[in-house]
């Protein structure tokens, strides 16, 4: 079964078939895993990032406190290559912004 066929460049029927890409794709590669041992730790990571919030919130029976300090956890996942003073300066700017909407009335 192909998925698609990669146009030639130059296009039309006069094409050099040796230069019309890579030829037909295969549906193997969609079921096909990649190596990914030094993303596993980074996964964990935010996982717990996200979940420990929610957890602790619905302990203290207070879910919505639990997934608005979630947000804390997307600094692990979109700043993992920040230094830690950075984020924690990145995530008192999210909270201040978040305090600002919140306090307008629509």
């Amino acid at each position: 079964m192909l998925l698609w066929k990669h146009a030639s460049r130059t296009g039309g029927p006069g094409a050099d078939p040796a230069r019309a890409g890579p030829g037909p794709i295969g549906i193997r590669p969609l079921f096909a895993l990649r190596d990914a041992r030094r993303r596993w730790p980074f996964a964990a990571r935010a996982g717990l990032c996200m979940g420990v919030p929610v957890v602790i919130g619905w302990a203290a029976d207070d879910t919505a406190a639990g997934l608005m300090a979630t947000i804390g956890g997307f600094t692990a996942l979109y700043g993992s290559a920040l230094p830690y003073l950075y984020r924690a300066a990145g995530q008192l700017r999210l909270r201040d912004a978040l305090e600002a909407l919140s306090s307008l009335r629509f």
